[in-house]
């Protein structure tokens, strides 16, 4: 039996696994937009990708499932205490599940991405083919891949908002809609809903402009918001904090929540 010698470029397999891991954490931060600082970044996909080296070294580890599934596990909790500090259990738990997916669809896309690339050098595909799936995979993953993954983050999740105008402020439960995507037709600005009752409490202060928001929904197709713009707009959720300067909000008439757990409802763009 011939001996087969495979040589192995730990650098080079380091600094592959360590940008794909570094995609993989920065796509998981841009998704849950939760603060944190590149180094962290860094750091966390550093240590991911000497780890993944580790196992590499003896493969018979990857033969024990329990123990392999074990570790990964392990090694997730660990990248995201780095990347993102010390968190609830339940806050872990969703953005174990937010990286993870993030990863296998990454790595999903690079393996067509290089059997394409194997295939032309084989010459069973042109160098045009390769250009259209490179541009049909960026347009995927740019406008597609946020959204679905923002919508199964962020499903019913209730946030503070707190609004200012002229040294008054009230605070609010807000619902972040994956549905509401109104913005303000002359400025562009996107556009946060709240119940009439509730900003009422500005009554008494002089507003200089009002706006008119037009809006499309289910059997009614020319429908029309009043708004105003406040000074300020803060969005809070644990440590998540944004700041909205001159945001926009349109007065709605009657109760956004069947059982009052909130009394406004953000634009799906809003923590962006």
């Amino acid at each position: 039996m011939v001996g087969i010698e495979v040589v192995v470029y730990w650098d080079t397999l380091f600094i592959i696994n360590f940008v794909y891991d570094f995609i993989g954490i920065l796509l998981t931060k841009l998704i849950t937009n939760i603060p944190t600082k590149f180094w962290r970044i860094s750091l966390a996909a550093a240590i991911c990708s000497l780890c993944q080296l580790l196992v590499l070294m003896d493969p018979k580890k990857l033969k024990n499932l329990g123990l392999y599934i074990g570790v990964n596990l392990i090694l997730e909790i660990v990248i995201l205490s780095i990347v993102f500090g010390r968190l609830k259990i339940n806050k872990y738990i969703s953005l174990i599940g937010v990286h993870m997916g993030i990863v296998f669809f990454v790595g999903g896309i690079i393996t067509a991405i290089y059997d394409k690339l194997i295939a032309f050098k084989r010459q069973e595909i042109t160098i045009i083919e390769i250009i259209l799936i490179g541009i049909i995979v960026f347009l995927i993953i740019k406008y597609t891949v946020p959204i679905i993954l923002r919508s199964i983050y962020y499903r019913e999740r209730i946030y503070e908002i707190i609004l200012f105008l002229k040294g008054k402020e009230i605070k609010i439960k807000a619902l972040l809609d994956t549905g509401n995507s109104l913005t303000e037709p002359t400025t562009g600005k996107k556009v946060t809903v709240v119940e009439k009752k509730v900003i009422s409490q500005f009554n008494n202060i002089h507003i200089n402009k009002i706006f008119i928001i037009p809006y499309k929904s289910i059997g009614k197709d020319n429908g029309v918001l009043y708004g105003i713009e406040v000074d300020k707009m803060i969005i809070k959720y644990d440590k998540y904090e944004k700041v909205h300067d001159k945001a926009i909000i349109a007065i709605y008439n009657g109760d956004l929540s069947r059982d009052g757990r909130y009394n406004a409802i953000l634009h799906n763009k809003s923590l962006i």
